[in-house]
This record gives C-alpha cells, structure tokens and sequence, in this order.
C-alpha cells in the first residue's frame, strides 16, 4: 500500500507542476495587448489564435469540473467545445480551400475549342472521304452497266 501512496504522491506532484506551467502561461496572455497582436496578424491568423484560446479555456473549465467529481457532459461546456470544435473545421475548411490549384479558365476554353475544332475537322473529313468513296463506285457502276459512251457520272456536292 506505500508504494501505491508513492505512484499517488507523484501524480499529484505532475498535476501541480502543470498547473504552475498553466498559470505562468495564462498569466503571459494577460500581460500581452490583444489589440497591437491582432494589428499584426492577418484575419485567419487571428482567427487560429482566438480559437485555440477559447479551446484551452474551455477544455481547463472542462477538467476543473472532471477534477471535483462532476459530469462536464451534461453541462453548457460540452455545448461551448463542440461550437469551438465546429469553428476549427470552419477555419480548417477556408485555409484548405485557399491552398487549392486555381483553374485557367482562358486555358481550358482554348482547350475546349480546339478539341471541338478538331473533332469537327475529323467529322468533315470522314463525310468527304465517304462521298469520295461514293462517286467513285458509281462511276465504276455507271461505266460497266453499259452506260452511253458521251455521259458522264455526276459529282455530288454537299
């Protein structure tokens, strides 16, 4: 049972050295001027900066409560933490969407309208090809059925 006292002794000794490291560490924030920080930071920088302060309060209430025996799930804490949780996704989701290749729309227009050129071209191309083909077996047809000597196939134009 003395060592289990011992393992005991030394988890509160850890608890209390953080809570020292938390309160220096809250302790600084107070000290800084929140109005020439935000100055200097760009709208998501201090949008980062505001929800990862909410979230470390909010999850210290959370463990304060969890520390004296209560139930933080059935409390308005659970319902602030899943707000800030919602807001880092919203941040999360406009900072990937900036890091996302952009589109050259006069490039994929230009690529557009040569494939459709092209296609067209190809397309025209078999249809001549086609009455070429046509003309030429009539005009076999026509010469070996016997047709008068002074008349000619007719080339059909489209």
């Amino acid at each position: 049972m003395g060592s289990l006292g011992e393992d005991v002794k030394n988890q509160v000794k850890q608890v209390d050295e953080a809570l020292v490291r938390m309160d220096d560490f809250f302790g600084n924030l107070e000290d800084i001027d929140y109005d020439s920080v935000k100055n200097s930071m760009s709208p998501i920088e201090r949008a980062t900066y505001d929800i990862t302060i909410s979230f470390a309060i909010n999850s210290l209430f959370w463990m304060y409560m969890r520390s004296f025996g209560e139930d933080p799930t059935n409390h308005k804490i659970k319902e602030e933490l899943d707000r800030i949780k919602q807001q880092m996704r919203r941040r999360q989701l406009i900072t990937d969407k900036a890091k996302r290749p952009q589109v050259d729309k006069e490039a994929v227009n230009r690529m557009v309208r040569h494939g459709i050129n092209h296609h067209a071209g190809r397309k025209r191309k078999a249809v001549e090809d086609e009455n070429w083909e046509n003309e030429q077996q009539e005009a076999e047809a026509g010469s070996s059925s016997g047709a008068s000597a002074g008349a000619a196939p007719e080339k059909v134009k489209k």
